[in-house]
């Protein structure tokens, strides 16, 4: 839907389409990875510390997926900011 600036716009009307399956797809891997590294940090022996780097690893990623959701979370809150007034 094209809009122009000021222009009416009834309440409801979609306004964007944002298509996050990519930031979904990153975060459920890493989601993932995390949990696998969670069950084999419970490993004993030397598997300990492979299992910690792994969690270390698949956090760090993690990080990053919700760091690169937060613009997109923020466009998201400015716009629905701004519908509602």
């Amino acid at each position: 839907m094209r809009v122009s600036e000021n222009a009416y716009v009834e309440a409801g009307a979609v306004m964007i389409n944002l298509d996050t399956a990519t930031l979904q797809a990153a975060a459920n891997t890493a989601q993932a990875q995390f949990d696998l590294a969670t069950q084999s940090a419970g490993a004993s022996g030397s598997n300990v510390a492979v299992a910690h780097a792994r969690l270390v690893s698949v956090t760090a990623a993690l990080t990053e997926t919700m760091i690169r959701c937060l613009p997109l979370t923020s466009t998201l809150f400015s716009l629905s900011t701004v519908i509602r007034g």
